[in-house]
């Protein structure tokens, strides 16, 4: 018998969008067996296009980036930092914004010790409808190189899916999904390889940070391209037709980290009865 419950509201105007690594993400976590990801997500940030506040963490990040980067969409969206103490004599930067500037402040030390030089910020890349936007394209030791900023509590989390602890980075597909679309994208705009770099800073303590090279074989780049992109082409196009046939999957501790928390009328506002099975 269908679940009524998890039948979801369809926006009145949908646009189809472009296969991007946040779409892939999206994807895999709604059909991952670990995760089974909210399917009303997609429906509302893919092809509803809907707008909702960011999360303090996530306007952290903005902000930390613009910082690193000068580089903001308009004039209208500089993202600006929180204060406390506001109007009184001990008014100041909020403690983690006062650190993401001391992070930023790393990112460009970081930049003049390796001796990196930033060519461009912000660049999109489409190719055959797919997409990407990257942070950074810069000469990194003599070669045209792609840098994704990352600014995360979960600098050394093992366990997450969305962890940055070194060694396990290889086995989470979540994370790996970026690296191998750009150098995709990049390779088919520009017709050669770009060198792929996550330089993540510790959102936590402004002097921690690391620097990761991604080396992507081959085989996976094939792989991308003739079974990833296809079969997530594939999924855009019937999810798009059937938009209905995603699930809501209200789950209370990730509804309220959710950006549409406050549009949706599935989510879990109290914990919810799991089953498990010993």
């Amino acid at each position: 018998m269908e679940n009524i419950e998890n039948k979801i509201d369809i926006p009145a105007v949908m646009v189809k969008p472009r296969v991007s690594q946040t779409l892939l993400k999206a994807l895999t976590a709604y059909h991952h067996e670990d995760i089974k990801d909210c399917g009303l997500k997609i429906v509302y940030q893919f092809f509803g296009k809907k707008v909702t506040k960011s999360s303090p963490a996530m306007k952290l990040g903005i902000y930390f980036e613009y910082q690193c980067t000068g580089y903001a969409p308009s004039p209208e969206q500089i993202p600006q930092a929180e204060k406390v103490y506001v109007n009184t004599s001990k008014e100041k930067l909020a403690a983690e914004y006062e650190r993401a500037n001391n992070s930023a402040w790393l990112f460009k030390e970081i930049l003049k010790i390796h001796r990196i030089k930033v060519l461009k910020y912000a660049v999109e890349l489409e190719h055959d409808g797919s997409r990407g936007l990257i942070d950074i394209i810069a000469n990194v030791n003599g070669q045209d190189s792609i840098i994704d900023l990352k600014y995360t509590a979960l600098i050394d989390d093992k366990f997450s899916e969305y962890g940055w602890h070194t060694a396990s980075l290889p086995y989470k597909s979540m994370l790996m999904i970026q690296p191998i679309h750009y150098k995709y994208l990049a390779k088919q705009v520009y017709g050669k390889e770009y060198p792929f770099y996550f330089f993540i800073f510790n959102s936590k303590n402004e002097l921690d940070a690391k620097l990761i090279r991604v080396n992507v074989q081959e085989e996976q780049m094939e792989l991308h391209e003739s079974v990833t992109i296809k079969k997530a082409k594939s999924y855009l196009n019937y999810y798009f037709e059937n938009p209905d046939k995603l699930e809501a999957r209200p789950n209370y501790r990730r509804c309220m980290d959710c950006s549409f928390y406050n549009i949706c009328d599935k989510k879990a506002v109290l914990p919810l009865i799991e089953d498990i099975n010993i």
